[in-house]
């Protein structure tokens, strides 16, 4: 089963307000557990050298292992990219009802 990337995109934006909120919700987790994880671990090895325990793929099982036991900085990661969709959609709502209010 093959699914193009323009199908799935023209699925979302026909879908109902909640399932594209999940799908935004689960592609913002995706990208905190999948892709941010190696984001930050070449961030720091250009910045600060090499990772103290060795290899990426080591890096990513302590990562793993701060989820499971469960550190709260580890979980932001993961939740980070939604959360900060939820922030710029409260400061662009805040922004709307400011220039809305009349001038007293």
């Amino acid at each position: 089963m093959s699914v193009s990337i323009s199908a799935l995109i023209s699925r979302v934006r026909g879908a109902p307000r909640q399932e594209r909120e999940l799908w935004l919700a689960g592609a913002a987790v995706g990208f905190g557990l999948l892709v941010l994880p190696f984001l930050i671990y070449l961030a720091g090895s250009i910045t600060l050298g090499p990772y103290e325990s060795g290899s990426v793929w080591l890096y990513l099982l302590d990562f793993l292992k701060g989820l499971v036991r469960p550190h709260l900085a580890y979980w932001l990661i993961v939740f980070g990219p939604y959360l900060l969709v939820l922030l710029l959609r409260g400061l662009l709502a805040l922004r709307r009802r400011i220039r809305q209010t009349p001038a007293a």
